[in-house]
């Protein structure tokens, strides 16, 4: 949190995919309504690391817009998830083998929902949840 902090220049909120209910995997869509911008530039995420004990890597990227997304099941809408995305906007330094991966072309925004084990902090006044 103090890594969070000092590189958002504030006091920073917590952020994290939840999953609602219990069952089998199923297939999610975007509930209506339900895509709320929840930082824009300024949010570090934490990625878990390979090691025994729970160790987060925390880095503050640049041209990254956050945001949370309602999802029900399209099969069964009481199941869901609280998802949050992040978009990176500028990827013109990016390895080319990132697009090979996505196909896509470099300098294009990607976007990527966060596993539950991830966290993602942002300023505490522009997290409406």
């Amino acid at each position: 949190m103090e890594f969070a902090a000092t590189s958002l220049g504030t006091t920073p909120r917590a952020a994290r995919t939840v999953i609602h209910g219990r069952g089998e995997p199923v297939r999610y869509v975007v509930a209506p309504n339900g895509v709320t911008s929840i930082g824009r530039g300024k949010v570090v995420p934490c990625h878990p690391l390979p090691y025994p004990a729970d160790l987060l890597y925390c880095h503050r990227p640049g041209n990254v817009q956050a945001f949370s997304v309602e999802l029900v099941g399209q099969e069964d809408p009481s199941l869901g998830a609280t998802a949050i995305a992040v978009c990176h906007e500028k990827t013109d330094a990016w390895a080319l083998e990132y697009f090979a991966m996505l196909n896509g072309t470099r300098g294009e925004p990607v976007c990527h929902y966060m596993p539950e084990k991830y966290l993602l902090w942002v300023p505490a006044a522009e997290l409406k949840l």
